[in-house]
Order: structure tokens, then C-alpha cells, then sequence
């Protein structure tokens, strides 16, 4: 897409325009990043936005939810699930509707 607006032509399917982005026009390029890994059915889905990281295990039930604070938990130590799960409810809501799982 950035290639394209350089050039004049309209945007077409996936990605972003980093356009105003590098005009210093915008601070950011997207809403949030989601992400998705599996190995043997065990896996994890993850939304992170400005203010949140959500990471949401898969196919490991011992494993549970993480929510980390952004930016102030960089190295996502301080795992806040607990004290907010219907903030992390409504992060996990827009991961599975990024991710078409309803």
C-alpha cells in the first residue's frame, strides 16, 4: 500500500499506507498486532495494542490468559489478567473477530 500511494494508484487488499507514518502526520500505522502460533496443537493467539498486551494459550490448559500493560510492562512481567478480565474479555472479543473465530 505504500508502494502504491507513491505512486498514485489506489489501495488494494491487505496492509497499511506508512505514508503518514513517515511524515510524522500519524504516530502509528495500525490499531493493534495480532499474532498466532501452533506446534503439535499447542499454541498461542496475542492482540497488542498501545495500551495492552493480551496473550491467550491454546491446547495447554495448564497455561492461562496473560494481560500486560503497555508500555510500562516492556518485558511483560507483571501479568494484570486478574485484576482486569473484562478488559481482557474485550481484547480477546477483537482478537477472535481479527481472526474470524467470531
Amino acid at each position: 500500500p505504500t508502494l502504491r500511494a507513491l505512486l498514485g494508484l489506489p489501495h488494494e487488499g491487505d496492509g497499511h499506507n506508512l505514508l503518514p507514518l513517515m511524515r510524522g502526520e500519524a504516530e502509528s500505522a495500525r490499531e493493534c498486532a495480532v499474532s498466532q502460533c501452533e506446534l503439535n496443537g499447542v499454541g498461542e493467539r496475542a492482540i497488542r495494542t498501545h495500551e495492552w498486551a493480551l496473550l491467550v494459550p491454546e491446547g495447554d490448559e495448564s497455561r492461562k490468559p496473560q494481560l500486560f500493560s503497555k508500555p510500562d510492562d516492556r518485558h511483560e512481567v507483571n501479568d494484570l489478567y486478574a485484576r482486569n478480565v473484562e478488559r481482557a474479555d474485550e481484547l480477546d472479543a477483537q482478537l477472535r473477530r481479527i481472526l474470524g473465530r467470531g
